[in-house]
């Protein structure tokens, strides 16, 4: 009995043939692919339904207007019993060769339907009819009956064939699926083996395989699986994948091994054919997107494609990673199998010849799509491996070579890297992501900036920009990308960098230029109040007054170091700190050191850890409903703090479908919070200082803003005047008064977390709210959360609102004020800057 055999009968499904003039539409067509039922076969509810028991979508492919096919599995059936596919199609001939040899090998499949394509009634009418021998029903000349119809993995349409040549060599009923691509191949493991199927011979896998063992490259025996090559396996080695088990030095060494492969040039280096099939690949990609995506994004997508198209045409070749060389051709870090620090890359069946670009750019692709902190350290690692190879061959040949802190910048590489994101942009809708347009605009999105990173540095190397803080630096010859940016005193910015060795923080000093400078004001602030976080304000890097653009000279701290953070070396460099780990550093400000141990420390300046203490003290106000970082030492300058279990609620990968509940949860204990317990001597906020604050920041950003700086200024002077004249507030008690997604925490069994509470204050109750919404809607526009994670969000927010009688007029208030800060907060971010339109937008809605 099949899958679909055994699940219709244990859901007392009958399948149903219903001939052509029985239908009644020609239904769930998707959009441009004019197939009916593509919908359907993409959505699990829908899916589940036609089938009669509950299935998800895994991978869908997809002819437009001729056929698609869908692989779909039973979560908790194990073996193939828990697979299976879909598919609808409109050639009677085909139809009727699948029919023969599923019967030939004793699978069943079940006719759900038979549709007619409405088009048919635009024939002549004097044409003559068509027999359609599967549904017994004359049609009209020209038009097309589309049948949907589902099998077992044994009875795939092309797969099935393949797969009756192992049942000797194989036990197929002790497989478990790994993965399965309909009509193309199924993943299978058995035995301590992978096993690997598919519909035309793995020749070039099996030589590529040997190829590279033969060169000492780390990879697996592959051997063939019965008589033909059309299955192939392997040992089932390691603990797992680098995608999921990240570590930025074994990506190092991985990135050592592809430059060793790519070492082994090839005659005719730089074939322009190569480059011309890589640019018909994107053709191929933006054509499957004309059918799918607004016209708006159409566009967007074929501009990139020319432009990339361009830029790999026009460059000089040597210095746009054209040469061909062996390359793997897929690669990415789920194609590394790790063990301990040991490793092996798999899957080459793409291995061949090709331009080495190709490798680069789809590894960088693949993790800066992951969204997480880990895809920046494999990104930097394995460019940092990378490009040691080519000083390792120069200190062979007697040329000093130091090892660069950080990968330096290759030419070509981001060109490649918008190559590969622009290439893979089809694939959140061919895995069935309900989510695919979202996640396909983030693949734009991020091909987009990789095309604005691209390198024009000057003599000094910096590159040109409106602001003078760059995405990347380079010092002592080696390049450091900018995370993070804050102003500082006398025009400096203070930054935290990330290198291939971990955090570094530093200082950018500017050198006036005589460039005048978009973006200042007119006129300089004149409130001289200091900041509401405690902070010294800090001038603009741009003087408003003389309106000039600005060179950074850059300066790094020394690693694990600062001298106006006493307790940070003696944590990073003193006995006992193995294991201690930096996390943030902000030069002369504050950092935060992870413990072997599972306990923080955060170092400050002297004599400013009293200030931490007391918003502990201030902050148990909010201990009816969180955990707080509960205070186990203290000096002067650093304050050692216990570990708040859980998760932050900044990524919705790490909470899975706790998401909504979790924010349910910590926005319930947010209004459980005791104005009983408020001291005395409890700091109050007012909207006046929420005005102050904002104020503050629009003078430290002035410069930097661009053309956000006019529309910017109308609104803050609207907002703070607002702020200003605002009436009594309504619901006065505790706030955290800095809350967003990374201060909050969530457990599944100890519940909600509450970080950062040394801003805790009296204040309105609007003021964290606002906040957080204004944070959602940020996150959005990052591209960090889909429009469903951001409306869950709001969703929670608005009922706790609700519930707690908040007025939503000073709600939105206080959300568009913070708004309007996050746009000149990250005006010192260079990554993000570009994006703040979007923050602006929504504080004039």
């Amino acid at each position: 009995m099949t899958a679909v055999d055994a699940a219709c009968a244990a859901a007392g499904a009958a399948p149903r043939t219903v001939p052509a003039g029985g239908a009644t539409a020609f239904v769930g067509a998707s959009s441009g692919m004019e197939i009916p039922f593509l919908d359907d076969l993409r959505e699990a509810a829908a899916l589940s339904r036609l089938l009669g028991f509950a299935a998800r979508p895994v991978r869908l492919r997809v002819k437009p207007g001729r056929s698609a096919i869908v692989a779909w599995r039973r979560d908790g059936v194990p073996g193939l019993a828990g697979w299976g596919w879909t598919t609808v199609m409109s050639d009677a001939d085909k139809l009727a060769n699948l029919r023969r040899r599923a019967e030939r090998r004793g699978q069943s499949l079940y006719v759900h339907t038979v549709v007619t394509d409405p088009a048919a009634s635009a024939v002549d009418d004097a044409a003559p009819a068509a027999h359609d021998t599967v549904s017994g029903r004359d049609r009209p000349a020209g038009a097309r009956e589309f049948t949907l119809v589902s099998g077992g993995v044994l009875a795939d349409p092309k797969l099935g064939a393949s797969l009756a040549r192992v049942r000797d060599d194989l036990d197929l009923d002790a497989c478990t699926v790994v993965g399965y691509n309909p009509a193309r191949r199924i993943l299978l493991a058995h035995a301590g083996e992978f096993v690997r199927i598919g519909t035309d011979p793995y020749d070039r896998l099996l030589a590529a395989a040997e190829d590279w063992q033969r060169h000492g490259l780390p990879t697996l025996p592959v051997t063939r699986l019965g008589a033909d090559a059309t299955a192939v396996r392997l040992p089932w080695w390691g603990t797992g994948d680098l995608a999921t088990h990240p570590d930025a030095q074994i990506a190092e060494a991985v990135g050592r091994t592809i430059a060793a492969l790519h070492g082994r040039s090839v005659a005719d280096s730089h074939d322009r054919h190569a480059v011309a099939d890589a640019c018909a690949m994107l053709d191929d990609t933006v054509r499957t997107l004309s059918r799918l995506l607004p016209d708006a994004e159409v566009a967007r997508a074929r501009r990139l494609a020319r432009t990339i198209a361009a830029e790999l045409s026009s460059t000089d070749p040597s210095r746009a990673l054209t040469e061909l060389s062996d390359i793997h051709g897929d690669l990415s870090p789920d194609q590394i199998l790790i063990d301990g620090g040991d490793f092996r890359i798999i899957d080459l069946d793409r291995a061949g010849v090709g331009p080495v670009g190709m490798d680069l750019g789809r590894w960088i692709a693949a993790c800066r799509l992951r969204g997480d902190t880990a895809g920046p350290g494999l990104e930097i690692g394995f460019l940092h491996g990378y490009s040691a190879v080519a000083s390792d061959a120069a200190a062979a040949s007697g040329v000093a070579a130091p090892m660069p802190a950080s990968p330096p910048r290759i030419d070509g590489l981001d060109v490649w890297a918008a190559w590969a994101l622009l290439l893979t942009a089809i694939e959140p809708w061919r895995t069935c992501r309900p989510d695919w347009r979202e996640r396909t605009e983030r693949h734009l999105d991020l091909a987009e900036e990789a095309l604005r990173d691209r390198p024009h540095l000057t003599a000094c190397g910096t590159r040109p920009s409106s602001s003078p803080i760059p995405a990347r630096i380079r010092i002592d010859g080696t390049d450091v990308d900018i995370r993070r940016a804050w102003p500082a005193k006398k025009g400096r910015i203070a930054v935290e960098a990330t290198t291939a060795d971990g955090i570094r923080a530093g200082f950018l000093d500017p050198t006036p230029r005589d460039t005048p400078h978009p973006g200042s004001r007119d006129t300089p602030h004149g409130d001289t109040r200091e900041a509401s976080h405690g902070d010294t304000r800090e001038p603009s890097p741009v003087d408003p007054r003389t309106a000039t653009q600005t060179t950074a000279v850059a300066t790094l701290l020394p690693a694990g170091a600062d001298p106006d953070l006493p307790g940070l070396a003696r944590l990073l460099d003193g006995p006992g700190t193995r294991g201690n780990r930096l996390v943030s550093h902000r030069p002369g400000r504050r950092a935060v050191v992870a413990l072997a141990d599972g306990t923080f420390a955060k170092c400050v300046r002297r004599g400013k850890a009293a200030a931490i203490l007391a918003g502990q003290d201030r902050a148990l106000a909010f201990a009816a409903g969180f955990i707080l970082p509960r205070v186990l030492d203290a000096d002067d300058a650093t304050v050692l703090l216990a570990r708040v279990p859980g998760v932050e609620l900044h990524e919705p990968r790490a909470l899975g479908t706790h998401w909504e509940r979790a924010w349910t949860d910590c926005l319930g204990a947010w209004d459980r919070a005791d104005a009983q317990a408020l001291p005395d001597s409890m700091p109050t906020h007012t909207a006046e200082d929420e005005a102050g604050v904002l104020e503050d920041w629009r003078e430290r950003a002035d410069g930097l803003l661009g053309d956000r700086a006019a529309p910017l200024d109308a609104l803050l002077d609207e907002v703070t005047t607002q702020l200003r004249d605002s009436a009594p507030p309504l619901r006065w008690g505790p706030v955290h008064r800095d809350l967003h997604d990374k201060q909050l925490m969530w457990d599944e069994a100890a519940g909600p977390g509450l970080l950062d509470v040394d801003t805790a204050c009296r204040g309105e109750r609007e003021l964290d709210l606002g906040n957080l919404s204004a944070h959602a809607t940020w996150r959005r526009a990052q591209g960090i959360w889909s429009p469903a994670e951001a409306e869950a969000v709001t969703r929670a927010i608005g009922r706790v609102a609700s519930a707690g009688g908040c007025d939503r007029s000073r709600l939105r208030l206080y959300e568009r004020a913070s708004l309007l800060r996050l746009v000149c907060v990250y005006a010192f971010r260079p990554r993000w800057a570009a994006r703040t339109h979007a923050l602006l937008d929504a504080a004039a809605e």
